[in-house]
């Protein structure tokens, strides 16, 4: 079900949000 893209993505995603950036990232 999940792609490495996918995955990469996710990965990604938390990394904004940890950083904070989670309005950069949307």
């Amino acid at each position: 079900m999940i792609d490495g893209v996918s995955l990469d993505q996710l990965r990604t995603f938390l990394a904004a949000a940890d950083e904070g950036s989670f309005s950069a990232a949307g």
